[in-house]
């Protein structure tokens, strides 16, 4: 697998343009919430999507994600911490 199991400090981060086709986020260890909203996901293993609904602002995702669909995502200011 690509993506880090254990959780810990991100030392690069990256700011997260959600895309319906573009798996553009890298392998971060959790994603900052800036703006609270849906979250249309897909995780490192799988292809199929999965909407997590009403993500705080201000919160921290954790999970494997290789992309932030655009399509049902409505959170903003995402940031991709590796």
């Amino acid at each position: 697998m690509g993506y880090r199991s254990e959780i810990g400090i991100g030392t690069t981060a990256r700011v997260v343009s959600p895309s319906d086709s573009s798996n553009n986020i890298g392998t971060p260890r959790y994603l900052w919430v800036g703006t609270g909203g849906d979250m249309n996901v897909t995780p490192q293993d799988q292809d199929t999507s999965i909407i997590h609904r009403n993500v705080p602002s201000g919160s921290f995702f954790l999970g494997a994600i290789k992309r932030v669909n655009a399509t049902g995502t409505t959170a903003t200011n995402i940031v991709a911490w590796e």
